[in-house]
């Protein structure tokens, strides 16, 4: 806006100097023209004195010349002042209307620039209260959304967490169910009631001694011993080369066909074993569709526990705590509820040697 002004300016003064020319110019030719008009040395001296050229012709000027010229410069100087003088008012007075003018068009400009300021300002001020107000509620928006993820998460988690729960438990059911089924499936159709009279009888000590083989019994082969295992319910016989047979403990690989009928689930990290006489048990698939399965004799399961223990077990204190042994394998009794049961541990004697 400043360069506007001044050029604006800068062009009034430009054109009041045009005029300025224009009107000196239309006074010159004026007084060439009535010199001319006269004719003779005297106008042109006239005209001469005037402007001052020609000083040399000014000097021999004529006493009526230069009498009538004074009069003449006097009239047209008067006239030429006159006009100069009012040109130059004029001038003036348009300078001092065009300053004020600027000077206006300066204030308003100012003012205008004032205002635009003003309200850039306030519209900050208006756009950071609102920012800042705006900007706790986000926060308070976010953190509720974080909190409610948070906590469709754990529901989600929990929500998981019991339904594993849960299918564990059926699993556990199920296989509880099937490995019961498979237990129990030959006992009324295969042993014969006096079959567990007869180990009975016998006694079911290890090493105890036995006549003759109960009515019904399996005969079993293990890698690890030359000689065969006669198995009937639960219980595992030996020759005696005296004649006879002798109770022996349930050999580790051999593979029966039918499971004790005294046989008891329990369950180790979730996978199912029978129990029955000291020996546990694992069931084998059939190899066939339609087929039976097969019961494998297995190490006593670290952590197993048993609602008993055969006759021959004997009790033992170590480090002020008690102990079962039965074929080697030691247990430790625990209550559930008002119950005494026994649980699989290692050798405490083998830990305190190492």
């Amino acid at each position: 806006m400043k360069e506007v002004v001044i050029e604006f300016m800068l062009s009034r003064r430009l054109h009041l100097l045009a005029i300025v020319v224009a009107v000196m110019s239309s006074l010159v030719m004026v007084e060439v023209a009535e010199a001319q008009r006269r004719g003779g040395r005297s106008g042109r001296s006239s005209v001469q004195g005037r402007y001052g050229s020609g000083g040399s012709s000014a000097r021999n000027r004529s006493p009526q010349a230069r009498s009538t010229a004074p009069s003449r410069s006097a009239s047209a100087g008067g006239t030429s002042s006159g006009g100069f003088s009012g040109g130059v008012k004029d001038g003036q007075a348009n300078r001092q209307r065009e300053a004020g003018q600027g000077q206006g068009s300066r204030q308003t400009n100012a003012d205008s620039r004032q205002d635009t300021r003003g309200d850039t300002r306030s519209d900050r001020s208006s756009d950071r209260g609102d920012a800042a107000g705006d900007r706790p509620e986000e926060r308070t928006d976010r953190t509720d959304t974080r909190q409610d993820e948070r906590t469709d998460r754990t529901d989600t988690r929990q929500g998981e967490r019991t339904d594993r729960v849960d299918d564990r438990s059926d699993v556990r059911q199920d296989i509880a169910g099937d490995y019961n089924n498979h237990w129990h499936h030959y006992h009324d159709n295969y042993w014969h009631h006096n079959d567990a009279a007869w180990a009975f009888f016998g006694g079911l000590v290890l090493g105890a001694y036995i006549a003759s083989l109960p009515p019904r019994y399996e005969t079993v082969y293990v890698y690890s011993a030359p000689y065969p295992y006669y198995y009937a319910n639960g219980a595992y016989y030996v020759d005696v080369p005296s004649g006879g047979y002798e109770v022996a403990p349930a050999p580790v690989g051999a593979t029966v066909e039918n499971p004790p009928s005294q046989v008891v689930n329990v369950t180790v990290n979730e996978q199912n074993y029978g129990y029955a006489n000291g020996a546990y048990y694992e069931v084998t698939p059939p190899e066939e569709e339609g087929g039976e399965p097969t019961y494998d004799v297995i190490a006593p399961p670290m952590g197993a526990l048993v609602p008993s223990l055969p006759e021959g077990s004997t009790s033992t204190t170590i480090d002020d705590d008690s102990y079962f042994i039965y074929n080697d394998t030691y247990y430790r009794p625990f209550y559930s509820g008002s119950d005494v049961v026994y649980q699989v541990v290692e050798d405490p004697t083998a830990a305190a040697e190492g």
